[in-house]
């Protein structure tokens, strides 16, 4: 299904240094449970000034985030932008699927970004991304940017990802996390 999910839609790996002139490596405002590369996980990797990057670079009106866990990330978005954030993260009862990385309840789920004073500019969506309909609390071509970070099982990924296409704006960037079939290794 990812061959050809890649095949339809082109979906490019892009170094991000092509894609910004202005590339600059920060530090997270919040580090408290952040649980991105190269803080939590693979070292080699360093997912959370990438992020920034684009934060930074595109300045997005809407972001939609599938996979809050603890929302850090979104507590670092909404530091870095004024961002209006949408995220979305199974409660426990709601969980399905293989590779997953974090089982929380209702009270852990978003919890940085709600203790920093963030949940304001954030809509909480408490449903599995296979039963989600995004439209249901998202206009039509709305989203800037989109993270896709919720459970890495391939089919998971690839209903994720056709589920979002209708909030995506015309110039939307889609970001998959720990998603490509290189890391598949590390998930099984």
């Amino acid at each position: 299904r990812w061959e050809c999910l890649s095949t339809k839609y082109a979906l490019p790996s892009i170094d991000i240094m092509t894609m910004f002139s202005d590339v600059a490596v920060s530090e997270p405002t919040f580090t408290e449970k952040i649980c991105l590369p190269p803080y939590e996980g693979e070292k080699e990797f360093c997912d959370y000034p990438a992020l920034m990057t684009i934060i930074k670079n595109l300045n997005p009106e809407y972001v939609l985030e599938l996979g809050t866990a603890h929302g850090n990330t979104v507590a670092n978005i909404c530091s870095e932008c004024n961002a209006k954030v949408f995220t979305v993260n199974a409660l426990p009862e709601q969980i399905e699927g293989n590779v997953i990385t974090y089982t929380l309840s209702k009270d852990e789920i978003g919890y940085v970004y709600k203790k920093n004073g963030f949940g304001n500019r954030v809509t909480q969506v408490y449903e599995n991304t296979k039963n989600l309909n995004v439209l249901e609390f998202l206009a039509p071509n709305s989203i800037d940017l989109s993270i896709i970070d919720a459970c890495h099982d391939s089919d998971f990924v690839v209903n994720d990802f056709l589920k979002i296409i209708p909030s995506l704006s015309e110039n939307a960037i889609v970001l998959l996390h720990d998603t490509h079939p290189s890391l598949k290794n590390l998930y099984i």
